[in-house]
C-alpha cells in the first residue's frame, strides 16, 4: 500500500536526521515509525475506552485498599 502524506517542516527535519544518522531510507524510517506507533495508538485508544467505561459505572473497579485487603497484604 502506498500513502502520500504531508508532515510539518519540523518533523520532516527529525525524520531526515533519523535516516541519515542510522543510514536509513526515508520510506523504510516511516514505515518503521508507522508499525511501531500503530500499537502505542490502539493501547491508547483502548485504555481510553476502559476509563470511560469505568466513569459511566459499567466496570467494577476497585480501590487499592480493597485490593490488598483481597490480596492479604495489609497484615
Amino acid at each position: 500500500m502506498s500513502v502520500n502524506i504531508a508532515v510539518p517542516p519540523d518533523v520532516d527535519a527529525r525524520i531526515e536526521a533519523l535516516a541519515a544518522k542510522f543510514g536509513l531510507d526515508k520510506s523504510d524510517l516511516v514505515q518503521d515509525i508507522i508499525e511501531k506507533g500503530i500499537d502505542d495508538v490502539e493501547l491508547y485508544h483502548r485504555a481510553a475506552d476502559i476509563r470511560d467505561a469505568a466513569l459511566r459505572g459499567e466496570i467494577k473497579t476497585y480501590s487499592s485498599g480493597e485490593v490488598r485487603r483481597e490480596l492479604g497484604l495489609d497484615d
